[in-house]
């Protein structure tokens, strides 16, 4: 069972870094073209997105959280849901893909202090 756990834990955090990695790029690149002090407007665009993405995630996960004692957890008994995480609810995964948005996000700004 914790083998389980930890590999669906895994996956949700690599999925989550591929989709934060996507979104630095495109936030970097947007900051790059559109800011005055060149890559470092685009690591901080990128920085400030990031942390926006990882912030609203993580208040649909408290929403989710606070929710589930009003209606039973449909979403979570579906057999597409259970066949990628089988042992972790989508409460969990969605904390990891935020978790990875603000671990990518933290990277971007040690790089900025440097």
């Amino acid at each position: 069972m914790m083998k389980k756990v930890l590999h669906d834990l895994l996956k949700a955090f690599a999925i989550g870094a591929g989709s934060a990695a996507v979104a630095f790029a495109l936030l970097f690149i947007c900051g790059l073209l559109f800011g005055d002090n060149g890559a470092n407007s685009g690591l901080e665009a990128a920085k400030d997105g990031l942390l926006l993405i990882g912030a609203l995630g993580l208040f649909i996960v408290a929403g989710m959280i606070m929710a589930r004692g009003k209606n039973p957890k449909k979403f979570a008994d579906k057999v597409g849901w259970r066949r990628h995480f089988a042992a972790v609810g989508p409460e969990v995964v969605i904390a990891f893909f935020c978790a990875a948005f603000i671990v990518l996000a933290s990277v971007a700004d040690w790089l900025l202090m440097r």
